[in-house]
Order: C-alpha cells, then sequence, then structure tokens
C-alpha cells in the first residue's frame, strides 16, 4: 500500500529541478522464513517506507547533460542474524546518498556517459551481512537503433 509524486519544473532551456517521492506501507500476511517472531499485520523488516529524490539536470549546447541528484531513503529497521559467534546485523534505518550524471551527444545516434555514484562515499545499507557498494562510477555510451 502506497503511492508516489513527481514535481519536474523546466525553469528555463537548460535549467530543470525535480523532486519525487514515494511512501510504502510494506505489512506482512504471513510469517517470513527465518523471521518465525513476524505476524500478519507486522511491518516488513528491512522495506522501504519513505524515498525521496531531488535533483537539478542542466543542459548545455552540443548535447551535454549534467545531472546532480541526492536520493533519501527510510526503511522499517531489521535484525539479520550473522553467523553463530557473531552479534546481529543491524540495517541503519535511513540513509543518503548523493549521485552525478554525465552524458554527451557522440555521433548522431549514440551518448557518452559517466556516472558517479555514492560521491560522500555512504555506508547506507547492510543487507544478510553484505554491505552495499560505496563510492563508484560507471562509464560508458548508449547506442539509440
Amino acid at each position: 500500500l502506497g503511492f508516489e509524486a513527481d514535481l519536474n519544473l523546466a525553469l528555463s532551456p537548460w535549467l530543470s529541478p525535480y523532486a519525487n517521492y514515494t511512501f510504502a506501507d510494506s505489512r506482512g500476511d504471513y510469517s517470513f522464513a527465518g523471521s518465525p517472531n513476524t505476524q500478519p499485520g507486522q511491518l516488513v523488516p528491512g522495506r522501504m517506507r519513505d524515498k525521496l529524490e531531488g535533483g537539478m539536470e542542466l543542459d548545455f549546447p552540443g548535447g551535454t547533460q549534467v545531472n546532480v541528484y541526492d536520493q533519501y531513503v527510510d526503511r522499517n529497521p531489521a535484525i539479520y542474524t550473522g553467523p553463530q559467534d557473531l552479534p546481529p546485523v543491524i540495517i541503519a534505518s535511513s540513509y543518503s546518498i548523493l549521485n552525478a550524471d554525465f552524458k554527451t551527444d557522440w555521433g548522431s545516434h549514440s551518448k557518452a556517459f559517466l556516472s558517479f555514484k555514492n560521491i560522500l562515499n555512504q555506508q547506507y545499507a547492510t543487507i544478510q551481512g553484505l554491505l552495499m557498494p560505496g563510492r563508484y562510477f560507471e562509464v560508458g555510451t548508449t547506442v539509440d537503433f
């Protein structure tokens, strides 16, 4: 059960701020494997509850775009049991990730891109004992047919 709302503005031909909000009320219909204490109607551990994403897209001459955005996520708290000799792993209930994307036209039907993810290197989640990615980047091309 939830809802989502978007706001996109074109303030000028080169500046477009945007925002997105998502709310989800995730409740279980049954007990989950590995979580015998979860009762029907309780919040599902680790599931997203609120997500707010907002950013600015800048369009430059020559088909170059820069997009800087942040994503804030709040989740239902969760504790996962680790190996026998280690303490339980707790998932942080909320986190914020800053990202930036650069794209430019590369020929008539393709673009080159460079994306920086998790710029501030937030340790934003541990899921079943596995750390999620820290700061990283992606580079590549896209081709339209």
